[in-house]
């Protein structure tokens, strides 16, 4: 493709329907205190409507909640007080997935602020992996994964 085909404008702005905040400005950044003392933030998730951001942070066990459109803060407490390593967030942003210093996976449901589930793993790898894989073998080849019944 000629270079003088290609498209060098960049993307047009639109304006209908016009943007809802949150949204980037080139104005100058806005902060505010979350109410939660010092903390170091270990990871960062933001709803899919970009209204809410969850905040999980090192030695806290609790999940910061923080309404990004009205600057409130709350939390979600983890069942037992572990401490979460590590999110991941449903597609529709009602439930949070984490991974905590307690072994289990919680869940959160996002509405409500609560852990309402935590699910537990064996700890023995081959009984897990002999669960899920009854019956399958995996041959591994050279640049070639195949699966037989």
């Amino acid at each position: 493709v000629p270079i003088s085909n290609i498209n060098t404008a960049g993307c047009v702005p639109t304006t209908d329907p016009a943007p809802v905040p949150p949204y980037l400005s080139n104005g100058s950044p806005q902060s505010f205190n979350l109410g939660q003392g010092n903390f170091v933030p270990t990871q960062g998730l933001i709803s899919p409507a970009g209204a809410t951001a969850f905040l999980l942070a090192a030695n806290s066990g609790s999940i910061f909640v923080v309404r990004i459109t009205n600057r409130t803060t709350s939390g979600i407490q983890l069942t037992g007080n572990a401490l979460p390593l590590q999110a991941s967030m449903s597609e529709d942003g009602s439930k949070l997935f984490v991974a905590a210093s307690d072994g289990v996976v919680h869940i959160l449901d996002t509405a409500n602020l609560i852990d309402t589930a935590q699910i537990s793993f064996p700890e023995n790898l081959p009984q897990l992996q002999g669960g899920l894989c009854t019956n399958v073998a995996f041959t591994c080849k050279p640049n070639l994964i195949a699966v037989q019944p």
